[in-house]
């Protein structure tokens, strides 16, 4: 049993289901909607998303092994309580992991490709995979690169089912409809924003062990306080651009309030934790409390089905 415990923890099965979510939400309640409203017939059927999906958290997986992988060291300092490799699992047992599921999601992709007839595609998952390798064994360690290297890869999360989408229909007569496109790109800036503060909140929590591995992130080049401002400050025109995208749907009652009580005001209070945390123990919930932000963004999308 604990083995299992490991081997879900290895993987951050409750981070694949978040991304199983938000790739059938951003389908199912934005693109098909849309979709029936102009009358546009998706042609990239069931079976094939289920496949997009599947590689994406194959991809996803295998790179939060590796990167357990490559911080072991770091670990130790940081959460000696909770490493699995070398304790529960043999360390070895990381790379086995990596390789498979990469290897299979790569393959998957190069399927879809043949399949949608766009060989550009092929080039989706190989990528994502390689950055994912050079984060966990440099970009991590340098000045933001790691942090907006994994904020990129949240956002892509959302924008890589409207890529597949629009390939698919690129082969019949329909028009891409940029309504919803622009819904897409909101949706990809906020889980970029939301998991750049979030892992900036992250480095303020592991900064012993990234300061004696001699890592270059943000609170260990500037410091704690110049941290939190630039969190701060981010939370703040993230709060100004939720404020406009409110104005502009006013007169939708359900959204204008859902987002005002489960992401602004939440973000209020985020700000607010940031600035009191103290210990290692506040920084670790904020970065929970940015994880329950990020969700009711997410389920958000259900609004859409009302239109």
């Amino acid at each position: 049993m604990k083995k299992i415990s490991a081997y879900f923890n290895l993987l951050r099965i409750p981070n694949l289901l978040m991304i199983i979510l938000t790739q059938y939400l951003v389908r199912y309640c934005i693109i098909l909607p849309f979709y029936k409203y102009y009358g546009v017939e998706s042609t990239l059927g069931n079976f094939n998303f289920f496949l997009i999906v599947f590689s994406t958290i194959l991809i996803a997986g295998g790179g939060y092994a590796i990167n357990d992988y490559f911080d072991v060291r770091i670990d130790r300092i940081n959460k000696p309580d909770r490493i699995i490799l070398g304790n529960l699992l043999p360390r070895r047992n990381a790379i086995i992991i990596h390789i498979i599921l990469s290897i299979i999601g790569v393959l998957i992709n190069f399927y879809l490709a043949y399949k949608l007839k766009s060989f550009k595609l092929a080039l989706i998952n190989p990528v994502v995979g390689g950055l994912l390798w050079f984060y966990s064994t440099y970009y991590k360690r340098t000045f933001l690169l790691g942090n907006f290297i994994i904020a990129l890869l949240s956002g892509f999360t959302v924008i890589t089912v409207g890529i597949y989408e629009f390939v698919a229909i690129s082969h019949s007569a329909y028009k891409i409809p940029l309504d919803f496109v622009y819904v897409i790109l909101v949706y990809a800036l906020f889980a970029f924003v939301v998991s750049l503060i979030r892992e900036m909140i992250k480095d303020i929590e592991d900064i012993e062990g990234d300061e004696k591995c001699f890592c270059k992130t943000i609170p260990i080049v500037l410091g704690i306080k110049y941290s939190k401002i630039i969190i701060g400050s981010i939370i703040l025109i993230s709060i100004l651009g939720i404020a406009y995208f409110q104005s502009i749907i006013e007169k939708d009652f359900f959204k204008f309030w859902y987002i005002l009580i489960t992401i602004q005001i939440p973000l209020i209070i985020l700000t607010y934790l940031i600035i009191n945390a103290k210990h290692k123990i506040d920084y670790r919930f904020a970065s929970k409390f940015t994880k329950f932000i990020m969700l009711m963004g997410v389920l958000s999308m259900a609004l859409f089905l009302k239109n």
